[in-house]
């Protein structure tokens, strides 16, 4: 149930105000409250009607509906030109009533702002429900709004442009958007915008018709199966996006007179079969100053294809390219070097998609493409004429990972690690202490190398522990992660074997939808109990105790029953029934 304040109402007097304030217009004004006296023809919030659809029904074109803090159950058929403001996306909301499919059938223009559209979800066999369906040549305007729908958020069925900017889509199936046909004169609009689906069920955050779309500036999340599917249009521009797909980032299929695709970031949202970008057939295909990364092929072509693809990063891509695509010869295969590379182990607010100091992408992009500030662009989401001006960051090297040491004897062992992927990465450095918790400094330093293994020859007398660091040609020098333990079990000169601490890992993925993977290390053989809790503290889920030898332990965990949400995963260690290890992590199920 949404409320309301005393707040909320002061935000929308100014909100009112502002808008008397800058509008000429020769129509009415008129009010919704939950608190008004439904006295026609609804001019005052004191008169208010306490029903959209009572408002609505009543109102000439060119009306102006104001919309005060509430949850309203309604059903609204509009035939005539109007402007819906709501008080905040958060606090008014336009609930479907009983088993209507739609919430909003449209049949004229309309200017939406500020409010919530949600379908009814005591009724999930409505699989084609949509929260506004536009049903003609009218225009559609949709401004800070939030729709959680089972099938789609916005439908076309013929006609009029739709322009929608700074709105958030929570969708359980089908598409965010779907533009079924258009005018072929005009350009619809999505910018500034979120979707997210809450399963994997074959969702796109726009699904295109025939039309011309200009996509910018707009983040797709996890479990959306593709970032753009299009099945035929005139011409495309996507520019400027985070895009995010389970099957594809984007996936055009038929034909497109014009393609345009600039300055976005294209990664896996953790699919085992996937492609950064699809094509099936354009005439002309522009592919420029991209990071495609984490995918099985990063791009794949069909048919005949006129195509330009250069100037653009590829990372991180397992398979390369498809063979039917031709690649320019500016294209880069680095680390990008962002400032916060989007990980398994990260919630998507914390990612950093600005570039380092030394990136090798910073004045790397398309040389007749210019930045904001007019130089040469940078490749990545904050190039070109549409992103940012910032400054750049000489950051630290990322945090060694995936450290193992081999098989050892008493005057020899190994410590090898995953390689960095830096630029201006120098080598690493390794430390060794007498206990688990040692501070690295240059009393504990064993050696600097410039390659991801290091061997170590000499007598062993006590229980040692390793962790490395990263450095970079600046001196930026990375934090420690994981520690290697050096177990000394036969005294000076006597056999060393390989060691472990306890320890419990961030899962990964994470988010994650609906599997994720537990790690975890032993230092002894030891039974090992993993249970999972709500954000409340609720035990929901026991995994079943079980015996494990000393060493790294890897189980798989699937919520599937378990609803969107933060959780926590603990692992409790005991020995013959004595407590040994107890340790929690956070982890976030993305549906």
């Amino acid at each position: 149930m949404i409320g309301y304040t005393t707040n909320s109402m002061k935000k929308l007097s100014v909100v009112i105000f502002l808008f008397l304030s800058v509008t000429c217009y020769s129509q009415t004004v008129r009010y919704v409250s939950k608190s008004g006296s439904n006295e026609f023809p609804y001019l005052t919030w004191e008169t208010a009607g306490t029903s959209v659809k009572t408002v609505v029904d009543i109102a000439e074109s060119g009306d102006t509906l104001f919309i005060a803090p509430g949850e309203y159950i309604d059903t609204l058929d509009i035939y005539k030109d109007l402007t819906i403001i709501g008080s905040g996306m958060e606090e008014t909301l336009i609930h479907s009533e009983y088993s209507r499919k739609v919430v909003i059938n449209l049949h004229a223009k309309l200017n939406i702002s500020n409010l919530s559209v949600a379908c009814n979800e005591d009724f999930p066999y409505l699989s084609d429900s949509y929260a506004i369906f536009q049903q003609g040549a009218y225009d559609l305007n949709v401004k800070n709004c939030f729709f959680k729908v089972l099938s789609s958020g916005l439908k076309r069925r013929a006609g009029g442009r739709i322009k929608v900017e700074d709105s958030f889509f929570m969708i359980s199936s089908g598409n965010a958007i779907y533009f079924i046909d258009a005018s072929p004169t005009k350009w619809d609009t999505v910018r500034g915008c979120v979707f997210y689906a809450e399963k994997f069920a074959g969702t796109s955050a726009v699904n295109l018709g025939v039309n011309n779309l200009l996509f910018e500036d707009n983040i797709t999340l996890k479990s959306i199966r593709y970032g753009i599917h299009g099945i035929g249009s005139d011409s495309v521009i996507i520019r400027n996006n985070i895009l995010g797909g389970e099957v594809s980032g984007v996936n055009l299929i038929f034909n497109y007179d014009y393609a345009e695709i600039t300055n976005n970031i294209i990664h896996n949202g953790f699919s085992s079969n996937c492609t950064g970008i699809f094509i099936g057939n354009s005439p002309d295909l522009r592919v420029h100053n991209n990071v495609i990364y984490n995918f099985n092929e990063s791009l794949e072509l069909r048919n005949e294809v006129s195509y330009d693809i250069d100037y653009n990063c590829l990372f991180d891509i397992e398979d390369g390219i498809s063979d039917t695509v031709q690649m320019g010869e500016n294209n880069l295969y680095v680390n990008p070097m962002f400032n916060r590379m989007p990980t398994g182990d990260e919630a998507a607010d914390e990612f950093d998609l600005r570039l380092q100091l030394y990136s090798p992408l910073i004045d790397s992009g398309h040389p007749e493409i210019k930045d904001k500030d007019n130089s040469r662009s940078d490749i990545g989401l904050y190039g070109g004429p549409y992103g940012m001006v910032y400054s750049y960051e000489d950051l630290p090297p990322e945090i060694p990972v995936e450290l193992e040491h081999n098989e050892i004897n008493s005057n020899l062992f190994t410590v090898e690690w995953k390689s960095n992927t830096e630029s201006d990465l120098a080598g690493y450095k390794i430390y060794m202490g007498n206990n688990e918790g040692f501070v690295p400094s240059a009393n504990t330093l064993l050696s600097a190398v410039d390659t991801n293994y290091y061997e170590h020859i000499g007598l062993i007398e006590e229980n040692s522990y390793i962790k490395v660091s990263a450095y970079d040609e600046q001196g930026n020098e990375s934090e420690t992660g994981e520690v290697i333990s050096i177990i000394v079990t036969g005294g000076v000169g006597g056999k060393v074997e390989k060691g472990y601490e306890y320890r419990l890992y961030q899962n990964y993925p994470n988010p994650f939808n609906p599997e994720t993977k537990i790690r975890f290390s032993l230092k002894e053989e030891s039974q090992v109990t993993i249970k999972i809790f709500d954000i409340r503290g609720e035990l929901i889920k026991k995994e079943k105790e079980k015996l494990y030898p000393a060493g790294c332990h890897e189980i798989g965990l699937n919520l599937t029953e378990f609803a969107s949400g933060i959780y926590i995963v603990t692992l409790q260690v005991e020995q013959n029934g004595k407590p040994l290890f107890v340790d929690s992590k956070k982890i976030t199920l993305l549906k």
